[in-house]
């Protein structure tokens, strides 16, 4: 079972993207493109996904306006891609 939670501590926001996109070198592998993820997440929305105590994935939302938000970036570790955790984020 997943557990969903919003993260509201900008450092904690960093750690948590950082951990997921150093598990996806084959889509995150350039340090400089990596690195302005983490740090954009200050600003934005980021939600965490864990199962039991282990983080699995992130999602972060950019809003445009109170009404509509843009998916930033969605991670999820590879081990965690078999159960589609992915694909059920975006059901949130």
């Amino acid at each position: 079972m997943f557990v969903i939670e919003e993260v509201k501590d900008e450092n904690q926001k960093k750690a948590v993207v950082a951990e997921v996109l150093k598990d996806l070198p084959e889509w995150f592998g350039i340090p400089e493109s990596t690195q302005a993820y983490i740090e954009g997440t200050t600003t934005l929305q980021v939600w965490t996904a864990y199962q039991e105590s282990d983080l699995t994935g992130f999602v972060s939302l950019s809003y445009s306006s109170e009404d509509c938000a843009e998916i930033d970036c969605l991670g999820v570790k590879k081990l965690i891609k078999v159960e589609k955790l992915g694909a059920n984020c975006l059901l949130l």
